[in-house]
């Protein structure tokens, strides 16, 4: 995902899509200091601090700190839903492009950048560059030969492990025949990662 996230930047600088600064602001996000945070009572010193840094970066953001002051309830309704990239910000930012509305995911909820750059990408250079292939893993096993390993970068909630049993089983190459050992490495597992592979 980060390699597309790069190309659709990439492919923004070079068409001139988004603004340099606007895309630079983001590329090279700087962690401000709040400095006197009036919305504390919901929005943390550390986004109000990124509201300050984009208001004070971006000419079309330099009203936005009085902005949200002006209409709170409003920010803080949009700031507390569950998914606020798939809603539309208060005020008159609800025009705001799709990338200045990354601006302020980013300020205030950085947690849900992952699914707006998602949504972005996916409007922006199509479906296509966001929806994940899935592995054939058979496949995959076929190109190989013995002197070329497999080797799986796994994001959280991915197991290939089931997979690879059944690929193993039909290969008679086991757990149960001490053909297969599964070791899932992280600390203190290295010396029976050794031990497996000799």
């Amino acid at each position: 995902f980060v390699f597309t996230v790069q190309t659709c930047f990439s492919v923004l600088s070079d068409t001139g899509k988004v603004p340099a600064r606007e895309l630079r602001t983001l590329l090279e996000w700087r962690k401000a200091e709040a400095s006197n945070n009036p919305l504390r009572e919901w929005l943390p010193d550390v986004s109000w601090g990124a509201v300050e840094y984009i208001g004070s970066t971006i000419d079309d953001f330099a009203t936005l700190p009085v902005q949200m002051e002006e209409a709170s309830g409003r920010w803080r309704e949009w700031y507390l839903t569950q998914r606020p990239e798939s809603e539309r910000l208060p005020q008159g930012w609800k025009d705001c492009t799709a990338f200045q509305k990354l601006l302020i995911l980013r300020a205030m909820r950085p947690d849900r950048m992952m699914p707006a750059l998602r949504t972005y990408i996916s409007e922006t250079l199509g479906k296509q560059y966001v929806a994940a292939a899935p592995l054939q893993l058979k496949q995959v096993y076929d190109e190989l030969d013995a002197s070329t390993p497999l080797l799986f970068l796994l994001s959280p909630g991915v197991d290939p492990l089931k997979e690879v049993s059944v690929i193993g089983a039909q290969l008679d190459v086991t757990e149960a025949n001490g053909r297969l050992s599964v070791v899932s490495l992280g600390q203190g597992q290295e010396q029976a990662a050794n031990e497996a592979l000799d």
